[in-house]
């Protein structure tokens, strides 16, 4: 599509130029020369316009809108998976804890009990001495017994056994 030019001084809004002569440039001249009536608009200009009403949508279409949402699902369920996994492991990783809290506790108790004034006595009422509640979260099957007893952790648990205490060891707690 020929440009017609336009003979004179420029008009300096189109470019910025206030000061200086016409020195060209397509888009001036077309302003320009639209402006004066000089040019009508072409079935290409109005494509042009059309094309660049278009690029200057702002929004997201549907079909990026479903991308995004397949992708954020997807990654949900992977994390609600690999969530439920630490979750029991650290449910087993408690209950370990407890297993040897229980221990400590066993060997506190049977060095106090030895240290007494009284000594030793006898494994029963050792066990009765000693402190079977493990804090929150923990439970007892049916209350822990001097054999043994199942401790429960959330979701997990763990069947234990107890070795008796002697006058030379303490009592010791072991998983089955």
């Amino acid at each position: 599509m020929p440009i017609i030019p336009i003979i004179g001084m420029r008009y300096g809004y189109f470019s910025g130029k206030s000061d200086i002569p016409w020195s060209g440039g397509f888009r001036a001249n077309r302003l320009l020369s639209h402006r004066l009536g000089i040019i009508k608009e072409s079935n290409e200009m109005k494509r042009g316009r059309v094309n660049l009403i278009l690029k200057n949508r702002k929004g997201f279409t549907l079909i990026e809108i479903m991308a995004v949402m397949v992708i954020i699902s997807v990654l949900a369920g992977v994390g609600m998976r690999k969530f439920d996994q630490v979750s029991e492991s650290a449910s087993a990783k408690a209950l370990e804890q407890g297993l040897s809290e229980l221990n400590s506790r066993e060997l506190l108790t049977w060095a106090l009990v030895k240290f007494s004034d009284q000594g030793w006595i006898t494994d029963e009422a050792l066990f009765a001495q000693l402190d079977k509640n493990m804090g929150t979260g923990y439970q007892w099957a049916s209350g822990p017994a001097v054999t043994g007893g199942t401790l429960h952790m959330t979701s997990a648990s763990i069947t234990l056994t107890r070795t008796p205490s002697t006058v030379s060891s303490a009592g010791k707690w072991a998983a089955n």
